[in-house]
């Protein structure tokens, strides 16, 4: 490979070590990435998981800082819009959404029932063309592995196409 141009060795220090294992009688590359894991500064932030977000939508703790009543909740717009004003800030007004009574966020609804899927992405996620392969199967439980906690017995609806994974299942 090195002699065809395949590959070409590296001296940096962001490179990998490479190996050809064999599998089921062919070779497929493997990388070896634990130095340049080691090198990599970790995120200070890690992504937040979305059932913690949505867990986190009111805490009891945070309820002082809501507003009960539409009065009330007029009111704090106009200190926090006058505060804009006063230090010459602006909002985009197309990108603002007054008094609500539900809101569409990350596929989900959020309402005073609390968080529900969007039925757009469940509408979606029916007219998903029948998967032909598995990486395609693998593709759509990714898909909606998302919403698992809207569907009951969700593990128990997705066991049949998660055994197609297997080794020859999938025809």
């Amino acid at each position: 490979m090195l002699s065809s141009g395949v590959i070409k060795p590296s001296r940096s220090s962001y490179s990998s070590s490479v190996l050809l294992v064999q599998n089921d009688g062919s070779w497929r590359f493997c990388v070896d990435y634990r130095t340049l894991n080691f090198i990599t500064i970790k995120d200070r932030y890690p992504i937040p998981v979305i059932e913690e977000l949505f867990d986190e939508l009111v805490e009891p703790f945070d309820v002082h800082k809501t507003a009960r009543t539409k009065e009330e909740h007029l009111g704090h717009l106009r200190t926090v819009l006058g505060l804009l004003r006063q230090h010459e800030l602006k909002a985009k007004d197309s990108k603002c959404l007054w008094g609500q009574q539900r809101v569409d966020h990350l596929g989900h609804i959020i309402s005073k029932n609390g968080v529900e899927a969007d039925p757009k992405k469940i509408q979606s996620m029916g007219d998903w063309p029948l998967p032909k392969t598995t990486k395609e199967l693998r593709g759509f439980l990714g898909l909606i592995d998302y919403y698992h906690r809207f569907v009951a017995n969700y593990d128990k609806v997705v066991a049949p196409l998660t055994a197609l994974l297997r080794k020859g299942a999938f025809l």
